[in-house]
């Protein structure tokens, strides 16, 4: 028997139900920061090629902000005050990779694979 995982970010207060295009709803993973593996859940809006949302990776909720989709991949702001970077993450398959950079880097920071939560 498989385990189904539920993520423990519930959606905004007001948000839609998930629309189906690839980056809108809930992810569950695993955010690499330097060496240590956190699970992080994520809920994200998707409306046309723009995406925001919402993480929390134990550490607080920090936010997805100005994602721009580009085919399988978006490009992202977040911020968990004080510190704010870039990010990107690509669909490859069933999951979702991507790297996360302090200040204007996309990269440096760490790492993070998600799959979507039914």
């Amino acid at each position: 028997m498989t385990a189904v995982r539920f993520c423990n970010l519930a959606p905004p207060c007001g948000s839609r139900p998930p629309n189906g295009l690839p980056f809108d709803g809930s992810f569950h993973g695993t955010a690499m920061i330097g060496t240590t593996a956190f699970d992080v859940d994520v809920f994200l809006t998707q409306d046309g090629d723009q995406v925001s949302g919402i993480y929390s990776f134990g550490a607080g909720f920090a936010r997805i902000e100005e994602g721009r989709v580009g085919g399988d991949r978006i490009a992202y702001h977040w911020s968990l005050p004080p510190d704010s970077g870039q990010g990107v993450i690509t669909m490859e398959g069933g999951t979702y990779k991507g790297t996360w950079g302090l200040g204007r880097a996309s990269s440096g920071g760490g790492s993070v694979s998600l799959t979507r939560v039914p």
